[in-house]
């Protein structure tokens, strides 16, 4: 009586029957190569090069010029319109890009960006409504699906913004 045992078929991702003593000769130059996940993640990084990328900037901000963010807001009042979400990319070129909003941990909206070059600049925007309060946290994904970055902004009512300064700096641009 044959025992059979199983081989994970990298190109196929398949599962195939084989003999028990071909599955021990077999396996071992297979798990090398053998992906046992169809989690993309995994796919990328295994590609020959891939550079996961940097985030050199990244800011919320109240508006956009040439590019640029005008500011940097840590904290802002939930009836203000719209809040924008700046980021400078590094060695992420040809990948895709994403920005993942979320409102005290529940994610609301996912932007995702082409990258064409070694350097790219993107942003992203939210209209704001009256009961979004709380924390907001844009995380920054690569193509591997990886947070690369995340960056946090504290949405108040107007009755908390008056008793508290809202701080806001110039954004610092890189050079």
């Amino acid at each position: 009586m044959k025992t059979l045992g199983y081989v994970l078929l990298t190109a196929s991702f398949m599962i195939a029957p084989v003999n028990a003593q071909e599955a021990q000769s077999e396996t071992a130059p297979l798990t090398t190569q053998a992906v046992e996940t169809t989690d993309t993640t995994a796919t990328v990084q295994e590609q020959s090069g891939f550079n996961p990328g940097t985030v050199a900037r990244s800011v919320f901000t109240s508006s956009i010029d040439n590019r640029e963010p005008v500011d940097t807001l840590q904290q802002m009042n939930a009836l203000e319109q719209k809040v924008y979400f700046f980021t400078e990319l590094r060695d992420m070129e040809d990948q895709t890009a994403t920005h993942r909003w979320e409102l005290n941990g529940e994610v609301m909206a996912e932007v995702a960006f082409e990258v064409k070059g070694p350097r790219w600049r993107v942003w992203s925007s939210k209209n704001m409504q009256p009961q979004w309060v709380g924390e907001w946290k844009v995380s920054v994904l690569n193509s591997a699906n990886e947070v690369i970055s995340e960056t946090s902004l504290n949405v108040t009512t107007a009755t908390e913004v008056d008793t508290e300064s809202t701080p806001t700096e110039p954004a610092k641009p890189s050079i």
